[in-house]
């Protein structure tokens, strides 16, 4: 049974939810601790949410649903996403943002890849698993063996789409679609999206790391299969990726190369290059406007909205509350005895 639009957008409101897509992104988790393996699972919440789109992919005959709305959301939240990653001033509490960035990098492929969509949901949210997996586990950048830190750096790279690793299936795709649909607005959310994550994963591999290496043998070696086989798939896949996508309509590498077209490289290497001289002025700017970055962090949060949205609707049920204390709460043992009351004088009038 192929399932109506209207079920397919509601399914695809759904599939929002799931993916910390702004305005809804308030179950990101950017309180936890970095390095524990425990946590990790929290970040990867929006798999779930993946799996979900491209089931709605493959339901809808190849192109995702939802139309232009879903591709406006994903644009927001690719720019406010490297915003509020850059922002954030506890470095350690930024990594959920870049997720949310490149939530809104993925998506927005997705939706400008047409047939090709679940091909590139598969590619991008394994990409987005396995970096931000390795960003998290990584642990910063430990001086005595920076060699650890080549893992995070693969990941990454992968998550900005860097030509031979799996995220440029997503990322050629949707600079591609930006050039061929002539959307300035989407492009300029591509920039501004760029320009503030290269940034933010600069800073995040930069961190030092908030615990030391464990300094005996079989622990390091099952930290280095356990951030080497992620480090591997991300670029096996992108050499070859009919190895991890099988059975979907994939662009061959070949291709990939020439889908962004001369004007989407020119795209991309602008917003790299704006990141990267971002990146380099970083510590002499942060300074200089913590306080505005702090401000404008916290507005654009939406916590403050929220608070405010559920405060209102607290009030509202404020007298709903009051009847049922009275009905059902503290009044019923009032009732109770009014009741007996009532049952003895109507027994005791026969």
């Amino acid at each position: 049974m192929t399932p109506s639009g209207v079920q397919l957008t509601l399914w695809a409101a759904a599939g929002i939810l799931r993916l910390w897509v702004y305005p809804f992104h308030l179950s990101a988790p950017d309180d936890i601790s970095a390095g524990s393996s425990i946590a990790a699972p929290l970040l990867l919440g929006p798999v779930v949410g993946w799996g979900l789109w491209l089931r709605l992919a493959t339901a809808n005959g190849g192109p995702i649903p939802g139309g232009a709305w879903v591709l406006t959301l994903a644009a927001v939240t690719l720019a406010v996403g490297g915003f509020l990653a850059w922002s954030c001033g506890a470095p350690r509490r930024m990594l959920a943002w870049i997720g949310v960035g490149i939530t809104g990098a993925v998506l927005l492929a997705a939706g400008l890849a047409g047939e090709s969509a679940g091909a590139v949901i598969v590619a991008g949210s394994v990409t987005w698993a396995l970096g931000i997996a390795l960003l998290f586990l990584g642990n910063g950048l430990p001086r005595e063996a920076p060699w650890w830190s080549i893992p995070s750096l693969v990941g990454a790279l992968a998550l900005v789409g860097v030509p031979l690793t799996l995220g440029f299936i997503a990322e050629a795709t949707l600079i591609g679609g930006l050039t061929r649909g002539d959307r300035l607005e989407w492009g300029g959310a591509f920039v501004v999206g760029h320009l503030f994550l290269i940034p933010s994963l600069v800073r995040w591999l930069l961190l030092p790391p908030p615990s030391p290496l464990p300094d005996r043998r079989w622990p390091l070696v099952v930290r280095g299969v356990g951030l080497g086989l992620p480090v591997l798939l991300l670029i096996v896949a992108g050499l070859h990726p009919p190895l991890l996508i099988s059975g979907l309509l994939t662009p061959p590498l070949g291709s990939l190369f020439t889908m962004p077209g001369l004007m989407g490289w020119l795209l991309w290497a602008v917003s790299l290059a704006g990141g990267g001289i971002l990146a380099w002025q970083d510590g002499k700017l942060r300074p200089k406007i913590k306080l505005l970055l702090g401000a404008v962090h916290d507005l654009l949060r939406l916590e403050w909205l929220y608070g405010v949205m559920i405060g209102t609707l607290e009030r509202g049920l404020g007298p709903l509350r009051v009847a049922d204390e009275v009905v059902g709460g503290a009044g019923a043992l009032l009732w109770s005895w009014l009741l007996f009351l009532l049952l003895l004088l109507v027994w005791g009038g026969k």
